[in-house]
């Protein structure tokens, strides 16, 4: 899903936003590297596997050995 505010837990980041804004650092020469902070409680394998290949096109299209998740 797209990204929207949780009215107990604060801001959400839906699986589609982040895959976009990924996408959009790896195609950025700006872009230097790509840190990501999860918080997760779980939530959609399918959502996760999306992520998962955005991160890992990244790898590829993106500046080298820059990938950083914690």
């Amino acid at each position: 899903g797209w990204s929207r505010d949780v009215l107990a837990g604060g801001p959400s980041s839906g699986a589609d936003t982040l895959v976009r804004a990924i996408e959009l650092a790896a195609a950025d020469r700006a872009v230097r590297a790509l840190v990501l902070r999860v918080n997760s409680p779980g939530g959609s394998a399918v959502a996760s596997d999306a992520v998962l290949a955005a991160v890992q096109r990244f790898r590829v299209t993106g500046p080298p050995g820059r990938v950083v998740v914690a």
